[in-house]
């Protein structure tokens, strides 16, 4: 399960099996972030979890800036046992605080925002570190429910430029995005479309540096075959995961989106124009070679191929 799943806000999830549960019971709630030269106290709720992966959990928490309060998330680092035991905490704490250390070094509207990192105390001797990032009201699903068919498409258009040039932005810092899942697009109040979660795996030399968290234990293979398939992300292939995304969204059936990714070729919905899905089918062909060159090409072909359909539904009449 992706741990900045933000969807049953204010609920509890059911319990944390399998980890260091104990922990959290000696675990203060409040804490300071350092920012920007001064101490921001930062607060969350035990029974108000967001959403959990491999490495952690994620609160619904407080930063009080002074009397004005913003919600956040807060993501601790309690990794399950299992998974502790395959690998070793300290190896896996290395990976989980290297998150931190590379979200710092980004700023682009469409990349959540971290607000800093901290280490919290649980008795004398057990450290439990501490990242806090920006909470989101709603999901990309949720939000994709409001529209019609027609609003919808102008949506997805508008995702996808704004998703692309994120990509572009990670690519140009050496991050290359293995996968744009939903449930990885969070949506701001203002409608910004943002990559939540960035499944940081791995450095430029391939090293462990952070796991995709929606893999359940005892799967600890399946995280090395993460590791070794994103040694091969190309642009070709960022391509053809922010095309599924799209294609899923307009097929209205992320059935169709896994469907895809084993081979099948994409069926044009209903909704959409033969330009639009000429554009797709491309983004989504077989062969990396075939498809657009960066994800910056693809959105420029689906928003001329949006305005096209635009433009022609003006002049063609309804029968």
């Amino acid at each position: 399960m992706n741990d900045m799943n933000q969807e049953r806000i204010g609920t509890i999830l059911t319990p944390l099996e399998g980890r260091q549960n104990t922990v959290l019971k000696f675990i203060g709630t409040s804490f300071n972030l350092t920012e920007n030269g001064r101490n921001t106290l930062i607060s969350f709720n035990k029974d108000k979890l967001l959403g959990q992966g491999d490495l952690s959990v994620v609160y619904l928490g407080e930063i009080d800036y002074g009397g004005e309060k913003n919600k956040v998330a807060v993501k601790l680092f309690l990794p399950l046992i299992s998974l502790s035991q395959n690998y070793g905490k300290e190896v896996l704490r290395g990976a989980f605080e290297n998150e931190a250390v590379i979200l710092e070094k980004l700023n682009h509207t469409n990349i959540a925002k971290l607000y800093g990192s901290n280490v919290l105390h649980a008795g004398k001797s057990f450290e439990v570190p501490v990242i806090v990032r920006e909470y989101f009201p709603e999901n990309l699903l949720s939000k994709m429910e409001k529209f019609n068919e027609e609003e919808k498409t102008r949506e997805v258009v508008d995702m996808v430029s704004q998703l692309s040039d994120a990509i572009k932005y990670l690519n140009e810092n050496g991050i290359m995005l293995s996968d744009v899942h939903p449930k990885d697009i969070m949506v701001r109040e203002n409608g910004d479309y943002v990559l939540g979660d960035l499944n940081l795996q791995k450095s430029e030399e391939g090293s462990l540096m952070g796991f995709a968290e929606d893999v359940s234990a005892p799967e600890v293979q399946k995280i090395q075959t993460d590791i070794e398939r994103n040694k091969n992300i190309t642009p070709e292939s960022q391509v053809y995961s922010l095309g599924l995304l799209a294609y899923g969204l307009l097929k209205g059936n992320f059935a169709s989106r896994e469907e895809i990714s084993m081979g099948l070729k994409p069926e044009k919905p209903d909704s959409i124009s033969e330009e639009i899905f000429k554009v797709l089918e491309k983004a989504l062909d077989v062969k990396p070679e075939n498809r657009y060159k960066n994800v910056n090409e693809f959105s420029k072909a689906f928003e001329e191929a949006f305005r096209i359909s635009i433009e022609e539904a003006k002049v063609t009449p309804n029968l």
